[in-house]
């Protein structure tokens, strides 16, 4: 639950969907569905610090010191960046049913 964060949340998605969505319109990035784009971005930024207890045991370090909010930043301006720019794979095709093993 978000609590009182949840309207910041949802202004900063529905704002950052939006953009992409421009963006996408304009030829800037490749179509791709800019709401899970937009969350998928909100994403790298909220995880690290809404699970903060999970990060810390995973990276074993103050994720609040300035050399990891660096590298965090860092991270996420690559993350971010592949996440825009890659072009969208192909639609791959329904997964096919297994015909039953025989005995």
């Amino acid at each position: 639950r978000l609590g009182p964060a949840r309207e910041l949340v949802e202004s900063t998605v529905r704002g950052l969907s939006r953009l992409l969505s421009d963006a996408m319109s304009e030829g800037e990035l490749p179509r791709q569905d800019p709401h899970q784009l937009a969350l998928s971005l909100a994403g790298l930024h909220l995880t690290y610090f809404a699970a903060a207890e999970v990060s810390a045991a995973l990276l074993q370090k103050d994720i609040h010191a300035p050399a990891m909010l660096a590298a965090r930043e860092a991270a996420v301006v690559v993350q971010g960046r592949a996440l825009c720019l890659a072009p969208s794979p192909p639609a791959s095709p329904s997964p096919r049913r297994r015909a039953p093993r025989k005995a």
